[in-house]
């Protein structure tokens, strides 16, 4: 199988660098890599990652992994994307190019590499095809070392989680969403410190005290620190469906606050900007727990983050609640979507087997075999790397991210003389 944009490591080693994937990756030989977070060994010939990673031009707008993640989302509305080597509007091609970038840039942050979590895999249910997606899944737990970074796939799964219930707020409260943040005293601090649950009842009476207050839905989330200090700092961060607040209306949730916990601090601000809206989901719902050094994880495990209040029909989306423009560019999405995914399975139909990145995430994603097109199932592969492909090492590997490989077994005959030779004699020794 061919994916536009990616090379082979042997290729990579004669024009570009392997320094983006050093400690990931090991040449053994001349001829074999050693994969260390798959556990597995593979040709050289036969082991492919992306041009732009290894730093190969292969006529994608040659960049490098380090500038992927300078780059920005095409700007809506404008006609076209800043060409990152120029500055010019790129054309409808190069477009395409650049949203594979963009995808390049997803898969390939360096806060999305993580070593935690366990391992699933997609097998094709064609007998005649055998190709295997394998994706390492985090653990999702705050603490952890590769989940507590920002822009980290925990993150990503919070803002999603969390953005989800915030459009449908914000679009029907008109337009507008409201934003507290509740910062705690030195003496709350360390009786939360001391004890989790007096945090979970000092949630919960800020929220039945809004909802006193007509906010009958809303979302909220913990932080557990600030950006200095590396000190226990656990502060409120709330959502309401709210645009300015009458003086009288926030005056008296500040005085009752205060009375009741002490709280002088409370900050306010609203929006009618969608794109700000964005802005503060992505900044509440970032890992924050490592940002500090007193509180131990085993005392607050089982605590709830982050969660909504309300109706649940509130935050579900109907035609009634979206303008005909907004319907229009949502049914337009699907449409595309769809189209994207036909383009990809005919091309299958035809035998065409080399795509872009963009067209192989969008089988995935179906449930479709990125090869032959056909159905796949997904299951719980292990905890470690060692043993997920049992054995099946002499096929291709695509590695299309840090954490995400497809394996095509080798077509024809098994491995050669050579090959078992070499295979064996790596296990013995």
């Amino acid at each position: 199988m061919i994916i536009r944009g990616f090379v082979s490591i042997e290729e990579a080693e004669k024009k570009g660098s392997l320094w983006a994937l050093e400690g990931e990756i090991k040449s053994l030989d001349m001829k074999w890599v050693l994969d260390r977070d798959l556990g597995a060994i593979a040709r050289k010939e036969r082991y492919y990652v992306p041009g732009l990673v290894v730093g190969v031009d292969t006529g994608r707008k040659g960049v490098s992994l380090s500038h992927l993640e300078h780059l920005t989302p095409p700007p809506e509305g404008q006609g076209g994307a800043p060409n990152p080597d120029n500055g010019d509007p790129l054309d409808f091609d190069e477009l395409i190019v650049y949203g594979e970038i963009e995808k390049l840039n997803s898969l390939w942050h360096e806060a999305r590499s993580h070593k935690c979590g366990v391992f699933v895999m997609a097998k094709c249910k064609n007998k005649h095809c055998g190709t295997r997606v394998i994706s390492r899944v985090p653990c999702k737990r705050e603490w952890c070392p590769y989940c507590g970074k920002e822009q980290s796939y925990f993150h990503l799964i919070y803002y999603y989680n969390i953005l989800r219930y915030a459009l449908p707020m914000f679009i029907k409260n008109g337009g507008k969403m409201g934003y507290l943040v509740i910062t705690t005293t030195p003496e709350l601090r360390q009786k939360f410190l001391e004890d989790p649950k007096a945090m979970q009842k000092f949630r919960e009476d800020i929220k039945e005290k809004l909802k006193e207050l007509g906010y009958k839905n809303g979302i909220w989330r913990w932080h557990f620190a600030g950006d200095e200090g590396r000190t226990w700092y656990p502060h409120l961060n709330v959502l309401i469906p709210e645009g300015y607040m009458p003086d009288e209306k926030f005056n008296g949730f500040k005085q009752w606050i205060e009375k009741k916990y002490g709280v002088k601090v409370v900050n306010y601000e609203w929006t009618e900007d969608l794109g700000k809206v964005k802005h503060w989901v992505r900044y509440i719902a970032r890992p924050t727990w490592n940002l500090q050094n007193d509180a131990e994880p085993e005392k607050f495990k089982g605590m709830r983050k982050y969660g909504v209040w309300g109706s649940s029909k509130y935050f579900k989306l109907t035609e009634a609640d979206l303008t005909q423009e907004e319907i229009f560019f949502i049914a337009l999405l699907v449409v595309v979507d769809q189209l994207e995914l036909r383009i990809a399975l005919k091309e299958l139909e035809r035998g065409v087997v080399e795509r872009d990145l963009t067209k192989v995430l969008y089988l995935l994603q179906k449930g479709h075999c990125v090869k032959c097109g056909g159905e796949v199932k997904w299951e719980f592969a292990g905890f470690t790397e060692w043993g997920v492909l049992q054995g099946l090492r002499t096929g291709e590997f695509h590695r299309i991210g840090w954490n995400t490989w497809i394996y095509v077994p080798k077509e024809g005959v098994p491995q050669d003389d050579e090959e078992e030779e070499f295979l064996r004699e790596l296990e013995e020794g």
